[in-house]
């Protein structure tokens, strides 16, 4: 509790709802956030 975490990118090269789907599941597998998108 207490605790905020907002996601943003401005995204050309993956569609805007599927890369930071992508984004997500890294953060919560802790893998690097680009991970699957460059």
């Amino acid at each position: 509790r207490g605790r905020l975490i907002l996601i943003s990118c401005l995204d050309n090269l993956v569609k805007g709802a599927a890369g930071a789907a992508v984004q997500n599941l890294n953060c919560m597998h802790a893998l690097p956030e680009t991970t699957g998108l460059l």
